[in-house]
């Protein structure tokens, strides 16, 4: 177990995992991939926004796999039309990215801006 009890990474991804069966558990999440030329993969169908940002730990893993493998896992029209910080359009709220980017690694927020809360 990680901080706070949280898993650790190690759940999340099992050694060895291929990108095969990433694909395979974000199809029993209703997401499918798609090439990206000439690098990355597009994850279609995973709504990141009705979790409020946090992922199941399967499919966590399953992206960390992709990115490994692929180098860019786009996750597009992600979010609400919403209005933050004088900008309007369709993003996931600081909220959600926070806790989307507390779903991979540490489990934990780190920034090398230093302008997050």
């Amino acid at each position: 177990m990680g901080a706070a009890g949280e898993p650790s990474i190690a759940s999340h991804v099992t050694a060895g995992a291929t990108t095969e069966a990433a694909e395979a558990v974000l199809r029993e999440h209703g997401a499918d991939c798609v090439p990206i030329k000439p690098c990355g993969i597009e994850v279609k169908g995973l709504d990141v926004a009705s979790t409020d940002g946090t992922l199941d730990p399967q499919v966590a893993g399953a992206l960390e796999v992709l990115m490994a493998a692929h180098g860019v896992v786009l996750l597009r029209g992600q979010g609400r039309q919403v209005r933050e910080s004088n900008v309007s359009g369709r993003f996931l709220t600081g909220k959600q990215q926070c806790k989307l980017s507390e779903c991979f690694g540490a489990h934990a927020l780190h920034s090398t801006h230093a302008v997050h809360p």
